[in-house]
């Protein structure tokens, strides 16, 4: 067996009770720290370990730039979370470096590795639909109608539901259809650019070439988490997710396995840090890990979606 992974976690709640328990329970990892993000110069000094493989960043989103460039400057595989930056100036500063780096710059769009999604995407590359047409995809998250504080809810510092919630939808659209563009956007939070964020939010999109249309719904809902429900339409049949999913129109293809049982949260976490270790072991990158190269585009899309929602809602700010 090769030498495992030291991996660096620097983050709040979730490096420390959901990332960096799943890279423990893999044995190809090393956990050589759990750092919290705010204390700079320790931050700092982690990143500039020569003993250190991966440094895994889970801080607060306008805390990435000067994290990653650190961790970059080191020479070490990073890994992002998302949402990936809280300004597109930042998104666009990393996403150049990583271009230029040699090891690997993900982002943990971690739910590519559901297997319906997975299954998805496969059914519309085989061409087993047809082209695709439409898109339609709704959320209700309780635990964002019940927040009450933190960078989460102020806009200025990348938070928000667009962020949290909809950057895994809006990755997992993109990541089946090619790129996006924002038609039409509102939300529930402050219009201006500097505002309280939303914590619900809907939009149209389109493709680029214009040919297929989405259309997101997220709300945060009291005491209740529900869906997603996804339909997704193409010219000769369609798909519809709802626990599970159901092809409609076509027999399932047998070239296609259909997906497993949906994984709980911590193991859909093993699956990406299993593909994580695959990527770095052996230097091919999964096509269900997103680099920073999507975290870019997500950041390009909220871009486009507070433009959009400051037109609708009435707002030049």
């Amino acid at each position: 067996m090769s030498a495992p992974i030291r991996v660096a976690v620097i983050g709040g709640a979730f490096a420390r009770t959901g990332i960096a328990p799943a890279y423990g329970r893999n044995e190809r990892y090393r956990v050589v720290e759990v750092l919290s993000s705010r204390d700079a110069s320790a931050v700092a000094q982690l990143c500039a370990r020569k003993d250190i493989d991966l440094v895994s960043i889970h801080a607060a989103p306008h805390q990435h730039r000067e994290i990653v460039d650190r961790a970059l400057d080191a020479g070490h595989h990073v890994v992002c979370d998302k949402p990936f930056s809280a300004t597109i100036a930042d998104a666009e500063h990393l996403a150049a470096r990583a271009a230029s780096h040699p090891g690997l710059a993900l982002v943990t769009f971690e739910f590519r590795y559901q297997p319906w999604r997975d299954a998805v995407r496969t059914l519309l590359a085989t061409g087993a639909l047809g082209r695709l047409e439409s898109v339609d995809w709704v959320e209700h998250h309780g635990s964002w109608r019940d927040r009450a504080d933190g960078w989460q809810l102020d806009r200025a510092l990348g938070g928000g539901a667009l962020g949290a919630m909809v950057a895994h939808i809006l990755d997992t659209i993109r990541w089946w259809a090619g790129d996006l563009v924002v038609l039409t956007a509102s939300h529930d939070g402050d219009p201006g650019e500097r505002g309280a964020s939303e914590r619900a939010c809907e939009l149209v999109l389109s493709t680029q070439d214009g040919r297929a249309r989405a259309s997101v719904v997220a709300r945060g809902a009291s005491s209740i988490t529900s869906g997603p429900r996804v339909l997704i339409v193409g010219e000769r049949a369609a798909l519809q997710f709802d626990g599970s999913l159901v092809l409609h129109g076509l027999p399932w293809p047998d070239d296609v396995p259909r997906p497993a049982d949906e994984p709980a949260f911590p193991q859909l976490l093993d699956r990406w840090c299993a593909g994580v270790a695959d990527a770095i072991t052996s230097g091919v990158v999964d096509p269900a890990l997103a680099t920073f190269a999507d975290g870019l585009a997500w950041a390009r899309l909220r871009e486009q979606f507070y433009a959009a929602a400051r037109v609708h809602m009435g707002s030049a700010n």
